[in-house]
């Protein structure tokens, strides 16, 4: 995990957070109040291949869920949770993607209940 590594910007490399600004004017100021509240620790970034922590939020271990308190039934025998940003594997496979992709979307995944 790395903390601080992701800057606010005008664009360019390395500059993956440019909120608050109108995409129709990018030379004007960033809008104040959305820097100011944005949650930026804990949040992916595509650039270092992280999770990136911030000095105001710092490096903690997530829940599997913020909603769930347990592997939902319907995930039957796949991965839960199906995303993971700190693990090896980033994606595993969604059931509904699976259903979808097997041409059975009304299945139930193996091992699952209802």
């Amino acid at each position: 995990m790395k903390t601080d590594t992701a800057v606010w910007g005008r664009g360019g490399i390395g500059n993956i957070w440019m909120i608050g600004y109108d995409p129709e004017r990018w030379g004007m100021a960033p809008d104040p109040n959305t820097q100011s509240t944005v949650i930026r620790g804990g949040n992916f970034d595509y650039l270092t291949n992280e999770v990136v922590w911030t000095s105001s939020l710092q490096a903690q271990t997530l829940p599997a869920s913020l909603y769930l308190n347990a592997k939902p039934g319907f995930f039957g025998d796949y991965q839960w949770p199906w995303v993971d940003p700190t693990g090896g594997t980033k994606l595993y496979t969604l059931p509904a993607k699976a259903r979808f992709d097997a041409g059975t979307p009304f299945a139930l995944a193996p091992g699952a209940t209802q």
